[in-house]
């Protein structure tokens, strides 16, 4: 599990790995629990790991209870690490969003009004262009040595 954990054949090699656990029969239950902790582990690494795929997987290996109860708990892996995903996005655009008017607030305190293509231009540059124009913004001696193009 770990050799494919981050790469692309896991989706086609969980079967065979999972069908593995028929061979502990004598020692199921420490079987199910190594399964059950490998499959989170999975279900946090593995990018490409769907919920069609581990079903599949399971299916004829587990008894479907067992098979409900794991797929429930990947359930909250996933569910998890959307919301880590989600929180992460969220603190990038927060982030931005405040680059964008820290940008303005200095280009406006040093230079007056923006014109309104530039405007537009820091309403759709990334935070790393932001944050390279506020640098740039800092010493400046105009606003058109920052911005040629702009004209105001």
């Amino acid at each position: 599990m770990l050799k494919f954990s981050r790469s692309d054949e896991l989706s086609e090699r969980l079967p065979e790995i999972v069908a593995l656990i028929n061979r502990l029969h004598d020692q199921w239950d420490d079987a199910l629990a190594f399964l059950a902790t490998a499959l989170r582990y999975l279900a946090a690494v593995a990018p490409g790991l769907d919920e069609t795929t581990v079903r599949e997987a399971l299916h004829g290996v587990l008894p479907i209870s067992t098979e409900n109860t794991i797929m429930a708990t990947l359930a909250e892996v996933w569910t998890q690490r959307g919301m880590e995903q989600g929180m992460e996005q969220g603190m990038e655009k927060g982030q931005t969003l405040h680059a964008r008017q820290a940008l303005r607030k200095l280009l406006i305190s040093r230079f007056g009004a923006l014109p309104d293509g530039l405007e537009q231009r820091i309403e759709q540059a990334d935070h790393t262009t932001l944050d390279a124009w506020f640098e740039a913004a800092l010493t400046a001696p105009s606003l058109e040595s920052l911005f040629p193009e702009e004209r105001g």
